[in-house]
């Protein structure tokens, strides 16, 4: 993991992590307005992206996919599980990079390309695994939210319900005791008395 910040004093790094945010974020914004489920969900043909920088850039693809999807939440789904989308989209690039050469012997050809059936066959379950490591993190982050403090669905449903509430109940008040009862109150001696019924006097 050292390699992941180590990468930040190379110039020729940093401006492959611009590049890739710059290309994820492009693609990523014009979607922004085709939700599936608005807040969670998104059409993202976008997400081709983080597995192909990863492979080709290594740590500054990864990093390049964290940013850029931030920079997208940024154009209407920014919120504090941004944060986990970040780290999932890092994640996302950054595990194809790690373990491609797992997959190949010493001797065998490993460079990032998919001009074989077995490249292509490793570059597809890779790009499963780190996809659903990627979900993984995010629901992990948005369940931990929910559990600590309602959560941001929890927030909107009860804003919602007040909303909906605040005609009808703002001019809901507590009664008095002699409204609730349809009977005014003896203001001689506080007691509570009937229609007609006089209040008693002392002799």
């Amino acid at each position: 993991m050292k390699e992941v910040f180590a990468m930040w004093r190379h110039t020729q790094l940093v401006v492959l992590t611009a590049l890739s945010a710059a290309i994820y974020a492009a693609v990523l914004i014009p979607f922004k307005g085709f939700p599936i489920v608005p807040g969670f969900i998104e059409l993202r043909p976008a997400n081709v992206f983080p597995v192909v920088f990863g492979l080709l850039f290594g740590p500054a693809g990864a990093w390049g996919a964290a940013i850029g999807n931030l920079i997208g939440d940024f154009f209407g789904t920014l919120s504090i599980a941004s944060a986990a989308g970040f780290v999932g989209n890092f994640f996302l690039a950054y595990l194809p990079y790690k373990m491609w050469g797992y997959y190949f012997r010493e001797d065998e050809n490993m460079e990032q390309n998919v001009n074989s059936g077995k490249k292509l066959a490793v570059y597809v379950a890779l790009a499963l695994l780190a996809s659903i490591v990627c979900a993984l993190i995010i629901a992990w982050f948005i369940a931990l939210l929910r559990l600590v403090h309602g959560g941001p669905g929890t927030h909107r449903l009860q804003q919602r319900y007040h909303g909906g509430c605040a005609g009808s109940c703002a001019s809901a008040r507590p009664l008095s005791a002699g409204q609730a009862v349809g009977t005014p109150l003896d203001r001689d001696n506080g007691a509570r008395r009937g229609p007609g019924i006089p209040a008693s006097r002392g002799r």
